[in-house]
């Protein structure tokens, strides 16, 4: 399941790269499969685009609230 919607984002990256919100939910999507490097890539990217949605990747886990890498990354862009 998290393939195929890891698929489905992807594509619309590809289609959309300047969408903040599909930056923000490749990445929840990337860090639930562990893949975390790929995944701070496309937090940065969507920190650059829209800073103020980051709040909205915690609607889809809430549990990134607790990952210091995420919070770090998020801290570094505010203003």
């Amino acid at each position: 399941m998290k393939k195929e919607a890891l698929e489905v984002l992807q594509e619309g990256i590809k289609h959309h790269p300047d969408n903040a919100e599909l930056q923000y939910r490749i990445t929840a999507c990337l860090l639930t499969m562990g893949i975390k490097q790929e995944a701070m890539e496309h937090l940065h990217s969507a920190l650059k685009l829209n800073y103020e949605m980051h709040n909205e990747m915690f609607e889809y886990i809430p549990a990134l609230k607790e990952n210091t890498s995420v919070i770090d990354v998020i801290q570094s862009y505010k203003k």
